[in-house]
């Protein structure tokens, strides 16, 4: 299985990436900081499971989960945000797929996968 994680703030990335690991062992899990790498890998290797900070520079984790259907239909989104209108925002889309980091909402990685 491949994972990809996106997250633009370097120890929230890491606690992805590291929750990852603990769900699923014998993963392949990427790690990202910009969403253009993240497509660049998508054209070229299919992933499984993105797991994608909403708010960003430059391309918010919507926009580039639409552009990740896009190139693999199949993937599997699991959005994660730090501010809490997006947590009640994802609440209120009734959101299986979802990780509120510090907003007293969370949701444990292992259940999403």
């Amino acid at each position: 299985m491949n994972i990809l994680a996106l997250d633009d703030e370097e120890i929230a990335l890491e606690g992805l990436v590291s929750a990852e690991k603990k769900a699923e062992p014998s993963a392949a899990i990427y790690s990202f900081r910009k969403p253009k790498e993240v497509l660049e890998l998508c054209k070229s290797t299919p992933c499984e499971v993105a797991l994608l900070d909403i708010q960003m520079r430059n391309m918010s984790g919507v926009e580039l989960a639409k552009e990740l259907k896009f190139l693999n239909p199949g993937v599997n989104i699991i959005f994660t945000t730090g501010y809490v209108h997006d947590c009640i925002r994802l609440q209120q889309a009734e959101s299986k797929r979802k990780i509120c980091k510090g907003c007293g909402t969370c949701h444990d990685f292992s259940s999403c996968v």
